[in-house]
């Protein structure tokens, strides 16, 4: 159930953020303080890293199920899910250095003209 909500969480995230309709919040999305410095460096910033917000959305949901599914021994389990939970912190470190960086290059974009 938790990584259905997970997985369905970075899909919304990564899906609004790409089509730019992700409004600055305080809870959801890379929130950095390039991002938050203007709506127009939130919408590139989210739009940079919204490939790798939903391969962690995918990721997670592949988890989801390949943990209903398997037999696993209660240790084996957790090492896998403990694995796998790095690997998405891993993509989603990765997906807000992307934001951060367009965030930055938008206010840089801005201050220019």
């Amino acid at each position: 159930m938790l990584w259905g909500f997970g997985a369905a969480s970075f899909g919304v995230i990564a899906y609004l953020g790409a089509t730019g309709r992700l409004p600055r919040n305080r809870w959801a999305g890379m929130r950095t303080k390039a991002t938050m410095a203007s709506d127009e460096s939130w919408a590139a910033g989210h739009r940079a890293s919204a490939p790798a917000t939903a391969v962690a959305g995918v990721l997670t949901l592949v988890a989801g199920v390949a943990d209903a599914v398997t037999s696993f021994d209660y240790i084996t389990q957790r090492r896998v899910t403990l694995a796998v939970g790095v690997v998405i912190l891993v993509i989603v470190c990765i997906g807000g250095i992307q934001a951060d960086r367009a965030a930055r290059a938008a206010t840089h974009r801005r201050r220019s003209r």
